[in-house]
């Protein structure tokens, strides 16, 4: 009897897009797993807290932009990639994810959401911008469309979303200067 074994084929390398689109993906569909069955928060404009609750769309706006980001960090760190903006990378993260727990606890009034979206797009137009750029920015400006309309329309905290978007933006692209330099 013989055996014969035969090498099954081998799939090409899955495109770093698709790999970052699946992060923004999964960390959505994660994202809607949990706040789904969370009580709404409720609603702070500055200090204050407002009787409103917070849409789910609200909450799950900045996930996408959160799993592609930190997917591609988690791209780079495996393949051995850009290992430069590793840290300003992860600083971003871990800065902005303090600073949004802090919101959450009250104890500060910017707009978490704002401030890691305008974080995420000072890093990725600052020059020379990121290869992952375009990707951020089709992913970012919805989500802003979106926190934008609730910070200025629907809860009128202009002063609150302009100052996270000020300070998120500057981080971002102080840490990108200091990963491309």
């Amino acid at each position: 009897m013989s055996t014969r074994v035969t090498e099954m084929p081998r799939l090409p390398p899955v495109p770093r897009l698709a790999w970052v689109l699946a992060f923004a993906v999964l960390a959505g569909l994660f994202a809607w797993a949990v706040f789904s069955r969370l009580p709404p928060m409720v609603v702070r404009v500055g200090f204050a807290a407002s009787g409103a609750t917070v849409p789910l769309d609200y909450q799950l706006s900045v996930f996408p932009v959160f799993g592609a980001f930190c997917g591609a960090l988690a791209l780079d760190l495996v393949r051995g990639d850009d290992r430069r903006t590793w840290l300003p990378r992860a600083a971003l993260v871990a800065t902005t994810g303090l600073l949004s727990v802090a919101r959450v606890a009250g104890t500060l009034p910017l707009s978490g959401h704002a401030l890691f979206l305008f974080a995420v797009l000072g890093y990725e137009l600052a020059p020379p911008t990121d290869r992952d750029a375009p990707l951020s920015l089709a992913l970012v400006i919805p989500s802003l469309l979106v926190v934008g309309w609730c910070k200025l329309v629907v809860w009128g905290d202009p002063l609150w979303f302009g100052a996270s978007a000020v300070l998120g933006t500057a981080l971002g692209a102080v840490l990108a200067r200091i990963a491309r330099a």
